[in-house]
């Protein structure tokens, strides 16, 4: 009896090749869905981790602080390859070398550390051998042609070493690495002359410091930073590092973490990592309810057409399991088609998208030491991930075919021969009103009874309709509101920053104006007052925080600070800040009045809309740092402004910030009082078409006028990585979402024509007894309404209130809950759309078929 039931199963898949396409398609379609997201976040990790094995080097714990001991008894543990360690001596980490080239060349950092963390970090290429002992040195080849010295491994490099610095207004020195600026100093304390063993051709781990100098073996620093590898590379490594943090007492330590995820360590990984996963797996779950209705849509339709042999079959012995088996039978082989099917798709999918996104990362520069690496993304298929890929793509199925099993294995054969449980409903429940018949005509009437007599088959294409729509436009929230949630984007009006003392800046202006190549001058000092505590920073202080007052927020935005642990200061040149006020119809007389006011854009998230962000309590509230005497000095906020598209003065703060703008003129006389013209410098935004040629002139230009505390920043390679990087997530979220409403067609059309061919037998009867074709279509028409128009009438509010539970429980509510009007009715007419076409194009399948042939098919 089973393989007369497997056999059945497998003619009753073939003679109905439509709907067992479009069902394979459907489970395909999750399957490519679930391949893609999963292999996706696999590519990723090990793409972060092969780049963080060259950019940060190949280790997996740092410890800050420490000692001889730990380190030796570190070398000892057998579950530890190696331990790199370098001298912690920032006082001592500057160089100079004698050239006569200006001193943004000459002067840099160096490092000294043991062979091991040479083998750790130096992971670029270099001529000669790495430094063994404290005599010897390892030179960027950059640096020596920068500094126009002509020398080679075997030579000997003069240097002087000692600390470069700045001081503060208070005389706290801060020592630097990296790029020199006008306003550091440098002192000297030694002068060194050692042999260079190697020339390294760029290495980014230690791209700061232009010399790595070697160490003695067994010399132990009395400051030391500790690089720790481990010998066995894989998911438990994190695990393992924490017990040798424990049993040593390592303190100050931090993981590579980039690193550690390639490898799925995931512990440590911190709460970005966390988050990621958290949003996969709602993506997931959605993924999955998604395509379960469309599979389950599929069996109970497919179910409905095998009622009746179903019966003959228990009549004649078939038991409850053998029948349940049937329809497992059938998700069983609509699997093992589907599942490889839709891996293949979703791994050729995710390729194609990994290499493209992999590109455009890479050339953006988007990577924080990754500068100039090319090459793309690769797919990472590991066998864990395939295997969790077809146990959840394989639960999907099996969920879907549940409900449909259990009603197969309760058919009995009187009721199946009879098929009485497709309509039951008494007679006076099939009229239909006066009111459908005086406006629709006999159509209309028939379109309604058609709809009640389909019963369980009518309730499936409306709810199917109706969790479709649901889906969607839940899906379509999640994606918008984790989009204004957690994207911080910038859109800066220029490409550079020309930077000179106050003093100078009518001048800079001046020549700047003049410049070929230069497009428009703005003003670009933007000054952030930070309300995250910095524990690396003794002196921090806290803003004044009464001006952060959830009070002070309109309903919908009360978390907006909570948001944003920044309020930006926009200087504004004069004028500019005057076309401002004009704008907003505010009086410049309270700006110009010797006391220094700001207005605050009423904004957050940098979009069009009435709505107000602000209440008018939080006029008058200051902004300032540790008190109103200090500085900066205390800005008061007196008034609101709009935002307006396109007006370069909004773009100069981040989106989904805290935005406040003051003319420069007032803000820099009340500086100057307090801190003397002398000490400060301003910044000028540059706008031109090619930021590389004009920053070299900017800068020739500030060497050869002699100007002071002169720099020239280029913000290009940061626009392009927060443009990537949004390219980067819309591409995620929108190809989720594309991928998704495929599903969501499929399951409608499979829905709608799979019941059309069910009523193949009540079309023909009604061509029977003389229903022109004109009528038939009206009627098909009028009930397309009725079903789009019912599935709306559940879908609508349940979507709405989906949203409203989804905004509800975010932690953080920055925004107020709202629809997109647009998006809904959108969907109206696509749901239209999508169930007409359906409808008409089965029926048009099913229009020339003969009367007495279709009304003999017994439908087995």
């Amino acid at each position: 009896m089973t393989n007369i039931i497997s056999k059945l199963t497998l003619r009753h898949l073939s003679e109905n090749k439509k709907r067992t396409v479009v069902t394979v398609l459907g489970v395909a379609a999750s399957t490519a869905l679930i391949t893609s997201m999963i292999l996706g976040i696999t590519s990723f990790f090990a793409f972060l981790g092969n780049l963080s094995g060259t950019i940060a080097g190949r280790w997996q714990l740092v410890s800050e602080n420490m000692t001889a001991q730990q380190v030796q008894v570190l070398q000892d543990d057998k579950r530890v390859k190696s331990v790199g360690i370098i001298e912690s001596k920032p006082e001592e980490s500057g160089i100079m070398v004698d050239s006569d080239k200006s001193l943004r060349y000459r002067v840099s950092n160096t490092l000294q550390g043991n062979e091991e963390w040479f083998d750790i970090m130096v992971t670029s290429d270099y001529d000669g051998v790495l430094p063994k002992n404290s005599d010897e040195i390892a030179v960027e080849e950059s640096f020596l042609k920068d500094n126009g010295l002509d020398l080679h491994v075997g030579d000997t490099l003069e240097y002087d070493q000692g600390y470069r610095y700045t001081k503060d207004l208070d005389g706290n020195i801060t020592y630097l690495a990296g790029s020199w600026s006008a306003k550091e100093g440098f002192e000297v304390s030694s002068h060194n002359a050692l042999k260079i063993t190697a020339i390294l051709h760029g290495n980014r781990p230690t791209g700061n410091f232009k010399i790595l100098r070697g160490m003695n073996p067994g010399d132990y620093p009395e400051k030391m930073y500790g690089y720790v590898v481990v010998k066995k590379f894989d998911y438990k490594t994190a695990t393992r590092l924490r017990e040798i943090m424990k049993d040593y007492g390592l303190s100050d330590c931090r993981f590579n973490t980039e690193y550690l995820v390639s490898a799925f360590a995931f512990q440590g990984a911190g709460s970005g990592i966390e988050g990621m996963f958290r949003v996969m797996l709602i993506a997931l779950i959605v993924v999955v309810l998604a395509s379960v209705v469309l599979i389950y849509n599929a069996f109970g339709m497919s179910l409905t057409e095998r009622v009746r042999y179903l019966g003959m079959l228990a009549s004649v012995g078939a038991t409850r399991r053998q029948k349940r088996a049937s329809v497992f039978f059938e998700a069983f082989i609509l699997g093992l088609i589907g599942i490889p099917l839709g891996i293949v798709i979703g791994a050729i999918g995710c390729s194609t998208t990994l290499r493209v996104l992999g590109k455009m990362i890479l050339e953006a520069d988007m990577i924080t030491g990754a500068e100039g690496i090319r090459g793309t993304m690769s797919l990472s298929a590991p066998i864990p991930a395939l295997l969790a890929i077809v146990l959840l793509s394989g639960l999907t199925i099996l969920l879907a075919a549940i409900v449909p099993a259990l009603k197969a294995s309760k058919i009995m054969p009187i009721e199946a021969l009879k098929e009485s449980n497709n309509i039951k409903l008494k007679a006076n429940k099939l009229r239909g009103g006066r009111l459908t018949r005086k406006l629709f005509g006999y159509e209309g009437e028939l379109a309604v009874k058609n709809i009640k007599r389909n019963g369980r088959k009518g309730k499936v294409i409306i709810l199917s309709i109706a969790i479709s729509v649901i889906m969607f436009l839940t899906i379509d929230y999640f994606t918008t509101s984790f989009k204004k949630a957690y994207a911080y984007e910038i859109e800066y009006p220029f490409q550079l920053i020309a930077t000179c003392s106050l003093s100078e800046r009518d001048k800079l202006k001046e020549d700047l104006d003049g410049m070929e190549g230069i497009d428009a001058v703005y003003a670009g000092d933007l000054i952030e007052f930070s309300y995250k505590e910095d524990k690396n920073d003794p002196a921090w202080e806290m803003p004044n925080t009464d001006i952060r007052n959830p009070e002070f927020l309109e309903k919908g935005y009360e978390d907006v600070f909570d948001q944003s642990d920044k309020i930006y200061l926009a200087l504004l040149d004069d004028d500019e800040f005057k076309r401002l006020l004009s704008e907003n119809g505010i009086s410049e007389k309270d700006y110009f009045s010797g006391e220094l006011r700001g207005v605050i854009l009423d904004n957050f998230y940098h979009e069009e809309t009435d709505k107000k962000v602000f209440k008018d309590s939080i006029l008058g509230q200051k902004l300032f740092y540790d008190d109103p005497e200090g500085t900066p000095p205390d800005i008061e906020i007196a008034g609101f402004v709009k935002y307006k598209k396109g007006d370069y003065i909004f773009n100069l703060t981040p989106k989904a910030s805290v935005a406040v703008y003051v003319p420069e003129s007032v803000y820099f006389e009340k500086m100057s009082d307090k801190v003397g013209e002398e000490n400060l410098t301003c910044d000028f935004g540059i706008v031109c078409q090619n930021a590389g040629e004009v920053r070299d002139k900017v800068f020739e230009m500030l060497e050869a006028e002699g100007y002071t505390n002169y720099g020239c920043a280029d913000l290009t390679e940061t626009i392009a990585t927060m443009n990537t990087v949004m390219v980067v997530f819309k591409t995620a979220i929108y190809g989720f979402t594309v991928l998704l409403s495929l599903i969501v067609v499929a399951n409608i059309i499979n829905t709608i024509s799979t019941g059309i061919m069910l009523r193949r037998k009540e079309f023909a009867m009604l061509r029977s007894v003389g229903m022109s074709q004109s009528g038939f279509k009206k009627m098909m028409i009028l009930e397309t309404m009725l079903y789009g128009a019912r599935a709306l009438t559940i879908g609508i509010p349940g979507a709405v209130i989906l949203s409203y539970l989804i905004y509800s429980s975010m932690q953080k509510k920055a925004f107020a809950f709202s629809i997109n009007i647009v998006t809904y009715l959108m969907v109206i007419l696509i749901v239209f759309g999508i169930v007409g076409l359906s409808m008409l194009l089965s029926s048009a399948k099913i229009k020339n078929d003969n009367i007495i042939e279709t009304l003999k098919d017994d439908m087995v």
